[in-house]
């Protein structure tokens, strides 16, 4: 397992592991991330929280349901297909 928090990324969500956990709250004491939601955090202190989470909401749904699956195509694109 990874031991450190990856800074690099726009998201970082909360860990059980002790060590990752200290690690996220202290770069949130230091201003390097905010939280945006529970458990939520980003490294992106200009954009809202809203283009955030836009730009981000796979991999949200993706930590926060893990054997999801998306059934159509289009949920992906969120929006409707080419048809009616």
């Amino acid at each position: 397992m990874n031991d450190r928090v990856d800074l690099s990324k726009e998201i970082i969500f909360s860990s059980s592991d002790k060590s990752l956990s200290n690690q996220i709250n202290k770069a949130e004491k230091e201003g390097k991330i905010k939280k945006i939601a529970p458990r939520i955090y980003t490294t992106n202190l200009r954009d809202s929280e809203r283009y955030i989470f836009k730009r981000n909401f796979f991999e949200i749904l993706k930590w926060r349901f893990p054997n999801a699956v998306i059934s159509h195509r289009s949920a992906s694109d969120c929006s409707r297909s080419g048809g009616n």
